[in-house]
């Protein structure tokens, strides 16, 4: 699976994540398991550093 990312950018948002065509399960699972953490919250949005969804589709493959 390839995700619809612009690896480009530092820091993609929850919301764009999902819309990238990443089994929303994916993503449920890796915070759940602490294997991606948000790299900065608030003002109601969750980004994620690229490098540790790069990182954590190692532990868990995209699916």
């Amino acid at each position: 699976m390839e995700p619809d990312l612009d690896w480009s950018k530092n820091f993609p948002e929850f919301q764009e994540i999902l819309n990238s065509r990443i089994n929303p399960e994916w993503l449920y699972s890796a915070k759940a398991n602490m294997v991606l953490n948000p790299a900065y919250t608030g003002e109601g949005k969750q980004l994620f550093f690229t490098k540790d969804i790069i990182e954590a589709n190692k532990t868990i493959p995209f699916f």
